[in-house]
């Protein structure tokens, strides 16, 4: 377990040193973090000079960059310059460089990308695909929201991509990292498959609180890896068409559904975010949707 600071904080899959979190909900001035690599990193885009993800520096200057907001994206060839703050990003990391990680691949990817029906008066949450998604202004309570325009510049009826951490009191259980408008040709939803089941030739699930309907079939939705059978637990990117989205049942219809696969000969995989359900007794908190156990891990700051 590696951890920077209450309310940022990363889970170690083997390998690595590393410290772990104190208050949930309480930000600090993130550790430092031991990264053996090679290795995974999902997170936040919390600054540059290089790259920074949830407090961890990492030297961007020879890494990819891809971008997937849609089923039939070229991801590849994206430029460093489409990495924002707030951005939720996944990447590779190989080692390390005078005590920063070395990237190798930087992969945006948006949690959600829909049309936005609704807004709080008070500027507090947007609701996309039927989710209400916190606006978070208060930084003792993890990532800021960026907003790429004011919420009031931003109509209802719009198509947005919002990127998205755990936590909160929103309905979705979400809460925003980044707002932008986008002109996407398809919807996206992207988190950790819960509540898998199947009846009529549709799997039916939830990600990132969104009811995703998979059509199953010779016509039915892709899945890739070809052959991958989807499970809860795992990590996804859903994609619909355009219209997929139905308001009347607040479910998505996937065309496309790509499970992410841990890259093998992998050290560490290190996740980032807002720590909730916090048991004490049992030494448990949820992560982006895992269960972090945290029995055997040393904390940083102590």
């Amino acid at each position: 377990l590696v951890g920077f600071s209450a309310a940022l904080i990363a889970a170690c899959g083997g390998g690595g040193g590393g410290s772990a979190a104190a208050t949930p909900g309480t930000a600090t001035t993130p550790a430092t973090a031991t990264l053996e690599g090679p290795g995974s990193f999902v997170g936040t885009v919390t600054g540059f000079g290089s790259i920074i993800v949830d407090g961890v520096r990492f030297d961007d200057s020879k890494a990819s960059v891809s971008i997937e907001r849609s089923a039939d994206d070229n991801s590849n060839g994206g430029s460093r310059a489409e990495v924002k703050l707030g951005h939720q990003v996944t990447f590779g990391f190989d080692g390390r460089n005078e005590g920063e990680g070395v990237a190798r691949s930087i992969s945006i990817e948006p949690t959600l990308i829909g049309v936005m029906t609704a807004k709080a008066l008070d500027g507090s949450s947007i609701t996309v695909m039927g989710r209400e998604i916190a606006i978070n202004t208060n930084a003792a309570s993890g990532p800021v929201t960026v907003l790429e325009r004011s919420l009031a510049t931003i109509g209802n009826g719009s198509l947005v991509e919002v990127h998205a951490i755990a936590g909160g009191t929103a309905s979705s259980g979400l809460v925003a990292t980044r707002v932008e408008v986008t002109t996407s040709l398809a919807l996206r939803v992207s988190g950790v498959i819960s509540g898998l089941s199947s009846s009529g030739g549709v799997t039916s699930m939830s990600v990132a609180g969104v009811t995703v309907l998979v059509p199953t079939g010779a016509s039915g939705a892709t899945i890739v890896p070809v052959g991958t059978t989807l499970a809860n637990g795992q990590n996804v990117a859903v994609f619909a068409d355009r219209l997929g989205f139905n308001d009347v049942t607040a479910a998505l219809t996937a065309t496309r559904v790509r499970v992410a696969v841990r890259r093998a000969g992998t050290v560490d995989d290190y996740v980032g975010g807002v720590i909730t359900n916090l048991n004490t007794d049992a030494k448990t908190f949820t992560l982006g949707g895992l269960t972090v156990s945290y029995k055997l891990a040393t904390f940083s700051p102590n």
